[in-house]
């Protein structure tokens, strides 16, 4: 049996803002998105990140030191604590709230927790170093090695003229400054390499706008990956699913505060899914043409 979706999946996986898609006889998961959100499998100390590890970033000789984190206040009763991003984000949808570059590599955990740093904006031309010497993202992630690298990206529009594989060679985060400023237009879908750990957070991913007659074209299209994490982010898709995984899982996939509108087909669609799936606080704003979430496959 393939099927072996351990599903921790809170079952607040994508709540509804338009009338319930037809069921097409598959899993449908769709509740509601209040239930207590869980750990995310961050809880770190707000500590000095040089202090334990030598975080570097991408052109320097030395030890990076991010600095110690900036308290994360108490949340007020309508936000809930985001411990990977620490912030505070809405329960449902996706947060408004903007960060520049120096505060996501100070308080961001992917970023914090990389081995490598570096910097994108959309007509970026330098190695990536800084934020000042930013470089052009899809240079930087052609360029990524085999080490955990953390992309922190700008906001603005980044145009992707050509098919966006990530995580190729080792692990990869994308942190945007956020979802509303920070977009990605795909010309193909996105996709990456197989048995990769892929980390995507602050972003706003648009799909292709057409694919081929009876084709379908999702924004994320993601096979054979053995880690995927999409947070915080929003993901619209004209011409197939916005996030589609067959095959993926094995070390885990999260889900949470993603906001799907304007999707072909459906928000999520999972096929013979793997490991453990924690699903929380999402929000189909539609219109979504099938399903909002979707599990299919397995012997």
């Amino acid at each position: 049996m393939r099927y072996f979706l351990g599903i921790s999946l809170i079952f607040g996986g994508c709540s509804l803002a338009v009338s319930d898609a037809p069921d097409g006889g598959l899993l449908i998961v769709q509740a509601d998105a209040q239930a207590t959100p869980p750990d995310s499998g961050v809880q770190r100390p707000a500590a000095d990140a040089g202090s334990t590890r030598p975080d570097q970033d991408a052109g320097s000789a030395g030890s990076f030191d991010a600095g110690p984190r900036a308290a994360l206040a108490d949340c007020p009763d309508d936000l809930r604590a985001d411990l990977i991003g620490h912030q505070c984000v809405p329960m449902t949808g996706t947060t408004p709230v903007c960060r520049d570059a120096e505060t996501l590599r100070r308080d961001h955990s992917w970023a914090r927790d990389a081995a490598v740093v570096r910097y994108a904006a959309p007509r970026g031309t330098g190695d990536g170093s800084s934020p000042e010497q930013a470089g052009s993202l899809s240079d930087l992630i052609v360029a990524a090695g085999a080490g955990s690298t953390a992309i922190i990206l700008a906001q603005g529009t980044y145009e992707m003229s050509n098919p966006l594989a990530l995580g190729v060679r080792g692990p990869l985060s994308l942190i945007g400054a956020c979802a509303q400023s920070t977009t990605i237009e795909l010309a193909a879908p996105m996709t990456a390499g197989v048995g990769s750990t892929v980390q995507l957070y602050g972003l706003g991913v648009r799909g292709p706008l057409s694919a081929e007659e009876g084709a379908k074209a999702s924004a994320i299209a993601m096979q054979d990956v053995s880690s995927f994490k999409l947070m915080q982010s929003t993901v619209t898709a004209a011409a197939g699913h916005g996030l589609e995984l067959s095959g993926s899982g094995a070390g885990g996939v999260l889900l949470s505060g993603v906001t799907f509108e304007g999707i072909r087909n459906s928000a999520m669609h999972a096929t013979d899914a793997l490991g453990s799936w924690t699903v929380e606080g999402n929000l189909c704003r539609g219109p979504i043409g099938e399903h909002g979430m979707a599990f299919a496959g397995g012997d």
